[in-house]
């Protein structure tokens, strides 16, 4: 009895068992076999999708690069060059548009044609940063000053030369840790015959960033490319997921044999299940791109790929067992309905394995069935959600990450990371613009939260639409925002900070009616490779409440004379004109420097005097920018001077600066740039400062002193007439005033009195405002050194000054303005 019930129960387990657990270990051999299928598909798609967007950007690229190749001055230049050296061309080449004249015996004769390639690059918003142009014998025609591209390729030009096809080089970091891609395109002719080649350096991220996005999707999903590099070796371009500073860091010999050296030669693409560069087992889609010969590998591990379908074969073992203890412990009127379950478990696998993920078992129950039935639940639900994710969720996710809901510029996220960046590359030459509007919660308070969006609205289109192109733009919070902007620096972040605030001086439009706003701005510079994320952050912030206390008092509507002022600073219509400065000396008067004096050009060609505007602004922001520009052009014909051995360094260029830059905290820093960028001794330098001038800065004043240029007190003896100033002071030079240039008896002494003063503290003396041989005659009796006046000349431009005072050949007079601004004061001429 016990054997026959030993065996009828082992017939259960055989009946209902084993067909179970053969099932379903069935099932879970076709679902394997599906994922496997449907993983290879996935990864394939994406390798495809990729592989389309980067050969649509390289497309790009070439576009971009034949365009600048076709322009005329790049044939007619390279022509007459390629010609001349022939000797089947002569005359002169170049010449006209700016161009100077070229010389094609010159080693690299079209430097000046390689900028003005890359500023048309620049301007047009191009990826192309450095360039160089390359002749017919294969010679460097010109280049950019940071070239540095040599192609692993050394015969690439030849090829571009020999068949007039475009190609595309090895992708490269250059000394500055930039990642970049070379192309060489062809030039043709007018006749289409190639006369040359444009090597250019183009920006890799646009190319190769994205692909790190698919991380995202998995725990080892991700994406990356290799090029070949000249030893057959497989050289990553992208970072890895486990390696990040794999980019033209890490290597795999050919020999290795890896899906990533595979990837360079599967022109038509491939799916392994394989050791990656890891040797972690995983499934990997790899294919080449051919524009380029790269290799590109879409991978996920293979544990995770299969995860599901070992959970599913635990799940199925573990119920097993619970299975035949249950059949051995009780009776057959149990089993039914276990069958039953299985039966349903056993359909909907089946139905999983055949591509229906929509398929539900509901098993609620708590034993291991219900469990495996929801792991194969929710394996359908995963598999069919993952589908429906994947090709929207990277540009959802990403636009509602990084961009602000009622703007649409970036939010204060994206910012953060993108500033982060910058400081973690140790990145020195960008700048954080920091703005605040002022007083924006009474525009809440009076017309309501709907008119105060608009004009948040308002403020992120304007400063979007006049930032740089290379500029990020973002909402920080509330009524704040910031501009970051890369590889910009000193004045010209202080150009674009300025610029920003002038955004304001025009209403904004809303449903209210028209709205004037002003803002506080503050500049942050990255000036060291140790600052950090807090610290710029920091920087500005104070910078911009600094100037809060500054917009509170000085804010006021802007006068015409201003807007006239600012409109002229935007347009490019202000004119330097130089009066020049005499040394006595025994066999008559010398030049020995000049003024500069600034005009303003209206739109029907005429000059306005500065004694018609410079009084509305000397203490305002337009006046503080009007200094800047005249000191900025002074100093730049003061070096083209020089260069052209028309003065020495001996010789004196006299700017004035007006009370607001005389109290600005940036003006020593201005200085110093200036300095550097024009090359010219500080010495050089005369800053003259008027008595008149209410406040003045000792710092700043100190500052300008360390960096070696000299001081001129102007207008002595006008007030303060106990010499208060000049004891405070100090300055190298004083410039005595023309009232006392007289004859009479009082004027005389008073004369007389300020020369001693001057004589002892050391002070050099200019006597300004001659106008008649007796005072020139006076001023000499008396010691003064230096004279200037009409009886010597009136303010010229610049080009007329250097042919009347310095012997120059020749010249137009500056910007062309018709010269009928001659009524400043005497010693202003």
């Amino acid at each position: 009895m016990g054997l026959g019930v030993r065996a009828r129960m082992f017939v259960w387990i055989l009946l209902v068992i084993l067909p179970a657990f053969v099932v379903g270990w069935f099932t879970v051999s076709l679902i394997d076999a599906r994922l496997s299928d449907r993983v290879a598909m996935d990864l394939t798609n994406i390798r495809r999708l990729e592989a389309a967007r980067i050969d649509q950007v390289l497309d790009d690229y070439v576009a971009d690069a034949r365009s600048l190749a076709a322009g005329p001055h790049v044939i007619d230049f390279t022509n007459g060059v390629n010609y001349a050296r022939a000797g089947w061309q002569t005359g002169e080449i170049g010449g006209y548009d700016g161009f100077r004249v070229i010389d094609p015996s010159a080693d690299r004769p079209l430097d000046q044609l390689a900028d003005a390639l890359q500023d048309k690059a620049k301007n047009t918003g191009s990826e192309v940063v450095e360039l160089r142009l390359v002749g017919l014998d294969g010679s460097t025609l010109g280049e950019t000053a940071r070239y540095s591209w040599e192609p692993y390729d050394s015969s690439l030009a030849d090829q571009v030369l020999t068949d007039g096809q475009a190609r595309f080089g090895n992708a490269f970091r250059s000394e500055n840790g930039y990642n970049r891609l070379g192309l060489v395109t062809p030039i043709r002719n007018n006749y289409g015959a190639v006369i040359g080649v444009l090597v250019l350096e183009t920006n890799l991220g646009p190319v190769v960033d994205l692909l790190v996005e698919h991380e995202g999707f998995g725990q080892t999903t991700e994406a990356h490319i290799a090029q070949l590099t000249p030893d057959g070796d497989a050289e990553f371009i992208t970072r890895l997921r486990f390696d990040r500073d794999a980019a033209f860091n890490k290597i795999v010999p050919s020999a290795n044999n890896l899906p990533i050296n595979q990837s360079l030669s599967a022109p038509d693409g491939l799916v392994l299940e394989s050791p990656d560069y890891r040797a972690t087992d995983s499934i990997l889609s790899i294919g080449t791109i051919e524009t380029t010969g790269w290799g590109l590998v879409v991978k996920m591990d293979a544990a995770e790929a299969y995860a599901p379908v070992h959970e599913v074969r635990q799940a199925l073992a573990f119920a097993g067992l619970v299975t035949m203890i249950l059949i051995i412990g009780c009776t057959a009127v149990l089993l039914n309905p276990l069958g039953d379950r299985l039966r349903r478990l056993s359909v909907a696998a089946k139905e999983v394995a055949g591509g229906n993920y929509r398929s539900s078992i509901g098993d609620t129950s708590g034993d291991e069935i219900g469990v495996l039935a929801r792991s194969i639940d929710q394996l359908a639900a995963d598999l069919d959600t993952d589908i429906k994710m994947r090709t929207a969720v990277e540009s959802r996710l990403r636009h509602q990450a990084t961009h602000d809901d009622l703007t649409g510029i970036h939010n204060r996220h994206y910012a953060t990371d993108r500033i982060r960046e910058l400081v973690k590359t140790g990145a020195s030459d960008w700048s954080l613009l920091f703005l605040d509007l002022d007083n924006f919660k009474g525009v809440n308070d009076t017309y309501g939260h709907g008119v105060g969006d608009e004009v948040l609205q308002a403020v992120a289109g304007r400063l979007s639409a006049s930032a740089p192109a290379n500029a990020m733009v973002a909402r920080w919070g509330g009524d704040e925002f910031v501009v970051v902007l890369p590889g910009t620096t000193g004045e010209a972040a202080e150009a674009d900070a300025r610029q920003t605030r002038e955004l304001f001086f025009h209403p904004m439009a809303t449903s209210a009616g028209e709205l004037s706003v002003r803002c506080s701005v503050g500049l942050a510079t990255a000036d060291n490779h140790e600052a950090t994320l807090d610290q710029v952050l920091r920087h500005a912030d104070s910078a911009m409440f600094a100037e809060k206390p500054k917009a509170r008092t000085g804010r006021r509507a802007w006068s015409k004379v201003e807007r006239i002022v600012v409109d002229a600073l935007h347009n490019d219509r202000v004119h330097v004109w130089y009066q020049p400065i005499f040394r006595s000396e025994p066999t008559g008067p010398t030049i020995a420097g000049a003024e500069a004096l600034v005009r303003l050009q209206t739109t029907d060609g005429m000059l306005i005097p500065p004694a018609e505007f410079l009084p509305a602004v000397v203490d305002r922001e337009p006046g503080i920018n009007l200094d800047a520009v005249v000191a900025t052009k002074a100093s730049e014909i003061c070096r083209d001077w020089l260069r052209r051995g028309l003065v020495g360094q001996e010789f004196l260029m006299s700017v004035n600066l007006g009370a607001g830059s005389l109290t600005d905290p940036g003006l020593g820093r201005r200085f110093r740039e200036l300095l550097g960028r024009t090359g010219i001794a500080p010495h050089m330098l005369l800053i003259e400062i008027s008595e008149m001038a209410e406040r003045i800065d000792g710092t700043v004043l100190r500052q300008l002193a360390d960096l070696g240029v000299n001081l001129a007190l102007d207008d002595v003896g006008i007030s303060h007439s106990n010499y208060d100033r000049l004891l405070a002071l100090r300055p190298g030079y004083a410039k005595i005033d023309h009232r006392w240039l007289t004859t009479t008896r009082d004027e005389s002494l008073i004369l007389e009195s300020l020369t001693k003063a001057c004589a002892a503290l050391s002070l050099t003396m200019v006597a300004e405002g001659i106008e008649t041989p007796a005072q020139q005659q006076l001023a000499e009796r008396l010691g003064i050194p230096y004279l200037q006046g009409f009886l010597f000349g009136r303010a010229v431009p610049a080009e007329e000054f250097a042919t009347t005072w310095l012997g120059a050949p020749g010249g137009s007079n500056e910007g062309g303005a018709t010269a009928s601004a001659q009524t400043d004061t005497p010693s202003k001429a």
